[in-house]
Parts: structure tokens; sequence; C-alpha cells
């Protein structure tokens, strides 16, 4: 299950139209279609943002790949 996917699902569990959870992001609903179809890969704030609003932990959109990249950074 890819980012997108994710974001999808913990969005229809919280049960949140698009534009819904756009506005609790702070971005177009536009964009958010386009991150949930995996036509756009949000930056790490826009994914911070959302995990927020889905009150989901950030580590759980993130592909076990990005983790690592980030944990070589902060070293």
């Amino acid at each position: 299950m890819n980012t997108a996917d994710k974001i999808r699902k913990h969005r229809l569990e919280a049960n949140l139209s698009i534009s819904e959870l756009a506005v609790k992001v702070r971005i177009g609903a536009g964009l958010m279609q386009k991150i949930e179809e995996n036509r756009y890969q949000p930056d790490v704030q826009t994914l911070l943002r959302i995990s927020t609003a889905l009150d989901i932990p950030a580590s759980e959109f993130l592909e076990k790949e990005t983790i690592e990249q980030l944990e070589k950074a902060d070293t």
C-alpha cells in the first residue's frame, strides 16, 4: 500500500471528504485529490499536516525507504 492509499484509507475511516481534509491541511482540494491519486508526492511538511488532521502518526504514511533517508540525514 503506497502513501496515497494510506491517506485515502485513513481519510475514509475519519469520515472526511477530500474537501474537508484539504481545508484541515490548508491546501486546495485539487492538490489533495492529486495526492490521493498518487499523481503528486507531498513534501514532508504537508505530510505532517495530513497526519495531524487525521490524527495518525506521520510514520504511518512514510515508505520505509523515506524513513531510512530521513534517519540518515539526522546523523
